[in-house]
C-alpha cells in the first residue's frame, strides 16, 4: 500500500527524515474532556488499555469478515469499475485504528482488482486534538518504507512485476501484497462541526466513527453524513461500546472521582441509539458485536505503571492512585474488583463492541 500525503487547509509544515512533507491543517479548539485536556497521559493510559484488551485487534477481525461483502454488494469492486475509494474518518485520534481499516479496504479492494495496479484510496482526517494528530502523522512515517514509494517507483515496481509471470500472487493467484495500492492522507485538526462547515462540497465512500461519536451529537452527525456527504453507494461505519462491558461500568459508577469526562455522561448513546436513529430516517444497517475479556490483574499493584495507567484510564483521571483520597481509591478498587470476575488467579473484565454499517438504500 503506497501512502502519500495531500494538502491540508493550512499551514504547519513539518519536514522528517525521508524529506518528504506533511502539511496539518490548525484550527484552535476546545473541549472539556479527559481526552482533550491530559493529551499525554490520556494517550499513554489508551494505548495500555489496547494492548491488555486487545480491543482493537477484535474490532479487525469483525471487520475483515464483513468490508470484503459490503463492498461488493455497494458495487465499490473494481470489476465494476471503481477503482477509488474517498473514506473519512470522524475522531480519528493517533490513527491506529483508521491504518487498519485502511488496510483491509486496500486487501479487499486489490483482491477483486483482477491485475488492475491503480487501486486509490483518498483518507481524509478529522481530529481535533492536534497532539493525537501528531502522533497519526508520526505513525504515517514510520509505516515500512515499500509503503512509502514516491509514485514514479511504484509504477516501475508494477511494471517488473506484469513482466514477471505470477509475481505478486499467493495461493490460488490471490493479490496478498498490501504495497499494490495507493492511500493518500488528508489531515485536519478541525472539529466535526467545523469540517461540516468549510467542505460542504466533498463527497465520501465510506465515513466512519470509531468510539468518537461520545463527542458529538449522534443524530446530527449522521443525517449530515447521509444526506449531504455520502456518495449514494456509500456507508457509514459506527463503533460504539457498550453500557454493560467493565469499562463502561467503571466509568460510570465512579461518579465522584477526578475529572468526569464529557464521554462517561453519554449512557444512552451507544448501538441501540443508532439502530432507533437509523430506523427513524429509513436507512438499512448491519450490526455486529463482538464479546471478549482481558486481564486487569495489574490495577491491584500500586507499584506497576501498567497498573496505574490501566487504572487513570478507567477513571478517567491523571495519576488517580497518587493523587485522590485514599478512601476513594480504595473504594474504586473494591468497586473495579466486584465488576471483574476470577480466572486462575487473575481478575478480568469483559468488553462488549458494536459495529454498525449503515447505508440508505439496498442495491
Amino acid at each position: 500500500m503506497q501512502l502519500s500525503h495531500l494538502n491540508t487547509l493550512a499551514h504547519s509544515n513539518q519536514s522528517f527524515g525521508n524529506g518528504r512533507r506533511v502539511t496539518i491543517g490548525v484550527i484552535a479548539v476546545e473541549m472539556n474532556s479527559f481526552t482533550m485536556n491530559t493529551k499525554e497521559r490520556y494517550a499513554e493510559s489508551f494505548k495500555i488499555f489496547r494492548q491488555k484488551s486487545g480491543e482493537l485487534a477484535h474490532i479487525v477481525n469483525i471487520l475483515n469478515g464483513c468490508l470484503g461483502g459490503i463492498l461488493l454488494r455497494r458495487n465499490f469492486s473494481p470489476t465494476q469499475g471503481r477503482h477509488q475509494l474517498n473514506v473519512l474518518s470522524v475522531g480519528s485520534g493517533s490513527g491506529e485504528a483508521d491504518i487498519e481499516i485502511l488496510k483491509i479496504l486496500n486487501k479487499k479492494m486489490v483482491q477483486e482488482s483482477e491485475g488492475c495496479q491503480e487501486i486509490k484510496i483518498h483518507n481524509w482526517v478529522v481530529e481535533p486534538n492536534r497532539y493525537f494528530l501528531e502522533i497519526y502523522e508520526a505513525a504515517i512515517e514510520q509505516l515500512p518504507p515499500s509503503w512509502l514509494k514516491e509514485k514514479g517507483e511504484a509504477e516501475a515496481e508494477q511494471h517488473q512485476k506484469k513482466e514477471g509471470e505470477g509475481e505478486g500472487l499467493g495461493e490460488g493467484g490471490d493479490l496478498v501484497e498490501e504495497g499494490s495500492g495507493e492511500v493518500l492522507f488528508k489531515l485536519l485538526n478541525i472539529t466535526f462541526e467545523q469540517f461540516k462547515e468549510t467542505n460542504a462540497d466533498k463527497k465520501f465512500d465510506i465515513i466512519h466513527f470509531v468510539h468518537s461519536f461520545y463527542y458529538i451529537d449522534m443524530e446530527q452527525a449522521l443525517v449530515h453524513c447521509m444526506g449531504k456527504i455520502l456518495h449514494r453507494n456509500g456507508f457509514v461505519i459506527c463503533i460504539v461500546g457498550d453500557q454493560d462491558s467493565f469499562t463502561e461500568k467503571v466509568i460510570d459508577k465512579v461518579k465522584n472521582v477526578g475529572q468526569r469526562d464529557n464521554a462517561t455522561q453519554c449512557k444512552e448513546q451507544n448501538a441501540e441509539k443508532i439502530k432507533k436513529i437509523a430506523e427513524k430516517h429509513k436507512w438499512k444497517y448491519e450490526h455486529h458485536t463482538c464479546a471478549f475479556k482481558f486481564d486487569i490483574s495489574e490495577v491491584f499493584d500500586e507499584q506497576s505503571k501498567t497498573g496505574n495507567l490501566l487504572l487513570d484510564f478507567f477513571t478517567h483521571t491523571v495519576d488517580f492512585r497518587f493523587t485522590s483520597n485514599e478512601i476513594i481509591v480504595q473504594e474504586t478498587l473494591d468497586l473495579i474488583r466486584s465488576l471483574s470476575f476470577v480466572e486462575d488467579r487473575k481478575y478480568f473484565g469483559s468488553l462488549i463492541e458494536h459495529i454498525l454499517f449503515i447505508y440508505s438504500h439496498d442495491n
